[in-house]
């Protein structure tokens, strides 16, 4: 019954749509103050739940814009929304999905974690049309989309049973997969691995390189740490591994971070979440460099992504966004304490030679030498409920309109 009344809320309570100027009227925002909001965008669409949500992705489609939402007090059983991008009228929605980490878009198909299962789904219809089961004792870790192939890690060593996780190349159109590589726990000092980050890497010489992040972890005990190495999966053979590569003695060296981004065709940035950031040659297995931030600048989790020779990483969880030079790994720029933190789901993305994040504070825009270009939207604008932040957003690169949410709001805007 509850999750009824969820999807008869969101797909058809948000039916308002507001294109007036300069402030938002009453009957838009379901009667809260008038609030006046920056001239340098128009708002092109909102409509408003009178449920709150969590908002972990925004995936804007040829033919639609995909909200996955978690409704507040529901956990992880997760509700994929479809909108019309230009109307925001609702065109499907599918509950209890079960999904709030990971999805990646690939033409019409949307491969996605929903709940332990790698699923893929038709973004037209909402359909799945196919899935790879997890189960109690296998639980996916993370995927990539690479060379027409998914590949992907599966945890085998969930709980007490077993030690091995298992890396799989899966055929994107049919499903169906096969085996190419297994670590196992008694291999690395009992430590299982759940792989949360991946880098595909083509080799001069034609192999395959999965470049991973990992949680090592023993299951019977309280006790984690952060790994990186790169497997063959050509000659099904490990081919570097740098173990507890930031470790060193701190404990806020010991995990990982931001997913690692790829700098150009043989280089990786990595970074451990709270003082260190790497750079990596794939192709010599050297280290670029290796820097840390300030202590008054750290930061943890969050995303990075890379423009104009520059890593932007996002606020995380102690206010600071850092800006590093990917030719050293020093210290571009830093912003503290002044654009909120990140919320449950962080989000920056590239559109037109700038850098876009959303955070507790607003939607900021960056240019490519990482200066604030504007504040798009403020906190105050539709905010209301899940302390007024703003979440993940996605932008359509045929015409630059900017869809993300903000408290029980889900907003499509338009820079001026």
């Amino acid at each position: 019954m509850m999750n009824t009344l969820l999807i008869i809320l969101l797909a058809l309570q948000m039916n308002v749509s507001c294109k007036k100027e300069p402030s938002l009227e009453p009957e838009c925002n379901s009667g809260s103050p008038t609030a006046e909001y920056n001239k340098d965008f128009e708002l092109v669409w909102h409509k408003r739940s009178s449920v709150g949500f969590t908002c972990y992705s925004t995936i804007v489609t040829s033919s639609n814009v995909i909200y996955f939402l978690d409704p507040a007090g529901f956990g992880n059983s997760e509700t994929i929304l479809a909108l019309h991008k230009t109307t925001g009228d609702t065109l499907w929605v599918k509950q209890n999905q079960g999904s709030n980490r990971k999805q990646k878009l690939v033409g019409n198909k949307l491969y996605y974690d929903g709940r332990g299962d790698l699923k893929c789904m038709d973004v037209i219809t909402g359909n799945i049309t196919w899935t790879i089961n997890g189960s109690a004792n296998k639980t996916l870790n993370d995927f990539i989309y690479a060379n027409n192939k998914i590949y992907t890690f599966f945890d085998l060593g969930s709980g007490i049973v077993g030690d091995s996780t298992k890396l799989y190349e899966v055929n994107p159109i049919t499903g169906n997969s096969i085996e190419k590589f297994t670590l196992y726990g008694r291999d690395r000092n009992g430590y299982n691995q759940a792989p949360l980050g991946l880098i595909y890497y083509q080799h001069p010489n034609g192999n395959e390189i999965i470049f991973s992040q990992s949680i090592g972890y023993k299951p019977s005990i309280t006790s984690e740490r952060g790994e990186y190495y790169a497997i063959d999966i050509t000659n099904d053979s490990m081919y570097w591994d740098l173990g507890e590569y930031f470790y060193d003695g701190d404990i806020n060296s010991k995990g990982i971070g931001s997913s690692p981004i790829k700098l150009d065709n043989r280089n990786v940035f990595i970074n451990n979440g709270w003082i260190y950031n790497a750079s990596l040659n794939l192709e010599t297995k050297t280290v670029n460099w290796k820097t840390s931030v300030p202590s008054t600048y750290r930061t943890g989790k969050g995303i990075m992504v890379e423009l104009n020779g520059k890593v932007f990483q996002s606020l995380g969880n102690n206010y600071n966004l850092n800006i590093i030079n990917s030719n050293d790994g020093s210290l571009h720029k830093n912003y503290s304490n002044s654009l909120g933190f990140d919320n449950w789901s962080p989000s920056m993305k590239k559109y037109n030679n700038a850098v876009y994040l959303t955070s507790t504070a607003g939607l900021y825009k960056l240019d490519n030498n990482g200066n604030i270009d504007k504040q798009i939207l403020t906190r105050e604008l539709l905010a209301e409920g899940v302390g007024g932040s703003y979440q993940y957003l996605d932008i359509d690169l045929s015409n630059g309109y900017i869809y993300c949410t903000a408290g029980y709001n889900i907003l499509c805007i338009k820079e001026k």
